[in-house]
């Protein structure tokens, strides 16, 4: 037993270190993958903006607007869905500022109203406040609680 001392070590710790190295690396790739797609589409994606604002500064018809605006509004709702994985990726903190819950619910809504038409889906805006009332605004990131609102209507209609 004398020549094998030593081979009974317990390597475990070193296995685990090394595992976490190598998930540390890949999280590192798909941040850098990320990136990378997130780049690719914000590209188009100022165009489809730039030239949708460009066209609701012109004078056009309230149903060619209104179909620019929503177009404008889906263009912005992407570029904030494209950089959620990069703040992810880059653990940045969430821009909380003062919001009106009330105009941030109805955006959500106005962001589902096509889909809700098209699937024959009915909205009862129960509850809701008036855009007269008068709510206190709350400090919160209004994009990823826009896409909260977007989740539970998606279940909802779903």
């Amino acid at each position: 037993m004398t020549g094998y001392r030593g081979v009974d070590r317990d390597i475990t710790g070193r296995k685990l270190q090394e595992e976490v190295l190598r998930e540390t690396e890949r999280l590192d790739s798909i941040g850098i993958l990320a990136a990378g797609v997130a780049q690719e589409i914000n590209n188009p994606l100022t165009s489809v903006m730039l030239y949708s604002e460009q066209v609701l500064m012109e004078e056009v018809s309230e149903v060619v607007r209104n179909s620019v605006l929503t177009v404008n509004l889906q263009a912005q709702r992407m570029a904030r869905i494209v950089k959620n994985p990069l703040d992810f990726a880059r653990h940045s903190e969430p821009e909380r500022r003062a919001t009106d819950v009330v105009l941030m619910i109805r955006r959500a809504l106005e962001l589902k109203s096509y889909d809700f038409a098209i699937n024959n889906v009915t909205l009862i805006e129960d509850g809701l406040p008036n855009k007269t009332d008068v709510i206190p605004q709350v400090m919160l990131d209004e994009n990823q609680i826009v896409q909260v609102i977007l989740n539970l209507l998606n279940n909802a209609e779903q």
